[in-house]
């Protein structure tokens, strides 16, 4: 369920509280999101989604993600609000419309004032850039004449607001029917129209309902169904609902509806991608196997061979065919002969294609070793992605491209190589769990970050997460059970029961010469059988950091 027009009431209100806000960045997470770096006596992000379903306004105080992605919408925004400040902003009535006044300085220094028009309108959802004289600089999603002539979205168009469509304000009900607020009025989505009607016919007046909304600092959330939220709880839903604060349940609700859709349009249809290279590396190996399988007829053709020299007196020259008989079991061999050459000719071509034969069978099984190793890296890339954050998936995407996997466009050398991150959980004073969840962060962890004398867990007959105990006291059970419980969730056999969990010292974990990264030889190890108890594995990950 996205914003309706009354409840984004509300976020504007917290919003305008807090300017003027300073801007010191501005970046784009993905194509339908900017993040506003703002500080107004502390750092804080101004975040704009124009996602179809979960667009927004609001101001938080950290952003999941950092992205360097850069477009031409994004250097235009950057030029008008460099060393600029956001300080005020407007909703156009009670509609989805945010107008946000940027006053900044341009190239000669000289006073100026912009207008980022945000539209929260679903599917159209958009963000424009309006000058000082109405004219459109630019916006996020362009529409030319021929697709609408009343109202133009192009740089040096006039700016046109959205139609109204006669919508009055909420503010100025005059007891009209209950069942026809949604046509009349502006802010009222479809959802909230039903439970105003609900209540107003179990007598419940009108402005009290609407009061409730505009003074509630709450959001509730139904248990059932997290998509259904407001200021109030929808009662005619029947759900039971969860209360959060205003803005932090926003925050909270949108974190996990924005998970998957992120990944999706950061990475680039990664998922996708290694989709369709493992496709290609099974058919390469199924046709390797197909092919060393026809050496097995290689010892036929040796004793074509033989028998085109041994009755070379009886072949003609011209003959298609010869019958000879075995010396060992008195059986009749067909021998087909290319009528252009003797006997000798036709037994020099059989061993010719028997060496040739030979010869392929060594490289055939380096290439099918290859594919399926290629096999089993794409194939855990894939489960890794779905257990991945969003950085997660960033460095699986890097990853594919540092292979020639995925084209990464150009972007400019940074000074200093990118650092990895990782997901620790402080157990106690003594001992520190470190998680990696995809090849990058494995291979950094097992032989940069940890000791030899830490202790490695990993799922023994599954891909997954490399889990390293860094202690210099002996392991408690507790602490066992906790490490080999989130080698397991971190795996395809999170659901399983009784998931063997091999556990080490470092020093016996090694890495595999000319593998990808992430791939180990473990010389000893001990085991232990699991299973996934989620109540320790939630309390676990909610005392989580990252390095």
């Amino acid at each position: 369920m996205a914003l309706d027009g009354i409840l984004l009431h509300k976020y504007k209100l917290d919003i305008k509280a807090k300017l003027p806000l300073k801007i010191n960045k501005i970046t784009q997470a993905s194509d339908h999101e900017i993040i506003f770096h703002c500080f107004a006596k502390k750092k804080m992000y101004l975040y704009v989604s124009l996602h179809a379903q979960t667009n927004r306004i609001q101001l938080v105080d950290d952003v999941e993600i950092k992205s360097s992605l850069s477009t031409h919408f994004l250097n235009l925004l950057r030029k008008v609000g460099r060393a600029g400040r956001i300080v005020d902003i407007q909703q156009m009535g009670f509609d989805r419309i945010i107008k946000l006044t940027i006053a900044g300085k341009n190239e000669l220094y000289e006073d100026t004032q912009t207008t980022i028009v945000v539209e929260l309108m679903g599917k159209y959802a958009n963000m424009i850039i309006v000058d000082e004289n109405n004219k459109i600089i630019d916006a996020l999603y362009r529409i030319p004449p021929y697709l609408n002539s009343k109202r133009i979205l192009v740089p040096t168009a006039t700016f046109v607001d959205v139609d109204s469509l006669n919508k009055r304000n909420p503010l100025t009900y005059q007891n009209e029917p209950a069942d026809q607020l949604l046509e009349l009025f502006e802010g009222f989505s479809p959802m909230l129209a039903r439970e105003f009607e609900y209540r107003i016919k179990n007598n419940e007046a009108y402005h009290d309902i609407l009061n409730s909304i505009l003074t509630s600092n709450t959001l509730y959330v139904a248990q059932e169904k997290p998509t259904v939220f407001h200021a109030i709880p929808l009662k005619h839903t029947h759900y039971e609902f969860e209360t959060h604060d205003l803005n932090d349940g926003l925050t909270y609700l949108y974190n996990s509806l924005d998970h998957k859709k992120r990944i999706n349009d950061i990475t680039n249809n990664v998922e996708k991608i290694i989709r369709r290279e493992l496709k290609k590396a099974r058919s390469k190996k199924e046709k390797l196997e197909i092919e060393i399988n026809k050496s097995d007829d290689a010892a036929q053709l040796k004793e074509f061979g033989d028998y085109c020299y041994m009755f070379a007196h009886e072949i003609k020259k011209g003959a298609q065919q010869f019958t000879a008989t075995r010396f060992e079991d008195g059986s009749s061999i067909l021998i087909e002969l290319d009528p252009r050459y003797n006997a000798i000719e036709n037994g020099q071509l059989y061993y010719k294609k028997y060496q040739k034969r030979m010869a392929s069978i060594p490289h055939l099984q380096k290439q099918i070793a290859l594919s399926s190793t290629k096999i089993e890296h794409l194939s855990q890339l894939l489960e890794q992605l779905e257990y991945s954050d969003i950085n997660d998936a960033l460095e699986i995407r890097d990853e594919l491209a540092a292979q020639g996997y995925y084209f990464q466009q150009k972007q400019r050398k940074q000074k200093h190589k990118k650092k990895i991150s990782l997901m620790k959980i402080e157990f106690d004073a003594n001992a520190t769990i470190y998680i990696g969840k995809n090849n990058l962060q494995n291979d950094y962890l097992t032989f940069k970050l940890a000791k030899k004398t830490d202790t490695w867990f990993h799922t023994r007959h599954y891909h997954g997460a490399h889990i390293v105990v860094a202690t210099n006291q002996p392991l408690s059970e507790a602490l066992i059970r906790l490490a080999a419980m989130l080698a397991t969730y971190y795996s395809k056999a999170r659901e399983s029961s009784s998931v063997e969990v091999m556990y080490t010292k470092i020093a016996n974990v090694k890495k595999i010469p000319q593998a990808p990264k992430g791939m180990v030889n473990v010389k000893r190890y001990q085991s232990i059988f699991i299973d996934v108890d989620m109540d320790i594995i939630t309390l676990a990950l909610k005392s989580s950091t990252r390095t």
